[in-house]
């Protein structure tokens, strides 16, 4: 899939409906719209729900650009009714704002478990193992939205709840080409002393707040609960999601905090490291860079993109992370890249 397809050509395309928007706008500042508001109203709706959309995917027919985009446009078109037409007044926005949004985010979310059930399906027929959610939610999203940076936004988002609540611990990490990173290191009874400590500082602060401000003392609480779900979900995460090695790739995944994909003819060099004798300008596969242990770097021929939390974007041609066995791990990847 062209990566840069999305980002490049929605926004130019996307010109028409904004001055559709704009004018819609400025309609209703006239003297004529508000001598007349029951029915220019209709004729705004159309053209915010229709015409917009309808220009829209004229212009991208023929383009590289994802036809699901369409669905922002009209997503867009009811927010803008909903700001510049009254409400209360028009029995047609009601109707609009009650069936017709939460049908487009019902269309939307079955797109999405559409592509991942078919996504599923072909890596069973191909017989390459179960397919990684956030890495699938990425490319799926990102056609969804039409943009990666929301796509990711949104992946770590959904991926965040999956892994709390429903992932299980990879079965497969006995194989020869696959490899944990949390069984030999402290890092996941650190991830649970943290939360350990969010809970008891946010109950001692909730009611503290309370005497002053309720509202900011459950906003915090939120918060703070939201937080320890992160990292919940990151620490499933990391007993999910393993380093392995597939059809000459390495796949490299520290839970939600970081993920890159390397080449086996792009290792330049692999070595076990210790701490102290860490290299400047290199990507660490982590969370917390100063809690978080490593033992191989890998030196690159060229440089390799690496995905962090949300979809931040690091580039580098030395990547360290941490392996539970660096000995067997090192030995397996020198003898597949020799």
């Amino acid at each position: 899939m062209n990566t840069g397809t999305y980002n490049l050509n929605w926004r130019f395309y996307f010109w028409i409906p904004a001055l559709i928007f704009l004018s819609c706008y400025f309609i209703t500042l006239t003297t004529v719209f508000k001598n007349n508001q029951q029915v220019v109203s209709y004729g705004i709706m159309i053209d915010l729900l229709i015409t917009a959309p309808l220009i829209y995917l004229f212009l991208i027919r023929k383009k590289t650009i994802s036809k699901y985009t369409v669905l922002r446009v009209v997503s867009l078109g009811i927010i803008m009714s909903g700001i510049i037409l009254n409400t209360e007044s028009n029995q047609l926005i009601s109707i609009v704002k009650q069936w017709l949004a939460p049908m487009i985010e019902a269309i939307v979310f079955s797109i999405i478990i559409r592509k991942f059930y078919l996504a599923n399906k072909k890596t069973k027929t191909l017989n390459s193992g179960s397919i990684d959610f956030l890495t699938h939610s990425r490319v799926v999203l990102a056609e969804a939205f039409g943009n990666h940076k929301v796509g990711s936004v949104v992946a770590t988002e959904a991926s965040m709840f999956y892994y709390a609540f429903l992932s299980k611990k990879n079965n497969k990490c006995s194989e020869d080409l696959h490899f944990t990173s949390y069984k030999e290191s402290a890092i996941i009874a650190i991830f649970y002393a943290f939360m350990m400590a969010i809970v008891v500082e946010t109950l001692a602060l909730h009611f503290l707040l309370m005497l002053v401000s309720p509202i900011l003392a459950w906003v915090l609480t939120g918060l703070s609960l939201y937080t320890c779900v992160q990292l919940f979900a990151h620490i499933r995460a990391i007993t999910s999601r393993v380093i392995k090695i597939n059809n000459s790739i390495l796949e490299l995944h520290m839970g939600l905090a970081a993920d890159a994909e390397i080449h086996l003819s792009n290792i330049k060099s692999i070595e076990i490291i210790s701490k102290e004798s860490m290299i400047k300008d290199t990507v660490k596969i982590s969370l917390i860079k100063k809690l978080e242990p490593q033992n191989i770097l890998i030196e690159l021929y060229e440089t390799v993109e690496i995905t962090k939390l949300y979809g931040i974007k690091r580039y580098s041609k030395r990547i360290s992370f941490y392996v539970d066995e660096p000995k067997i791990f090192y030995d397996k990847l020198k003898t597949l890249i020799v």
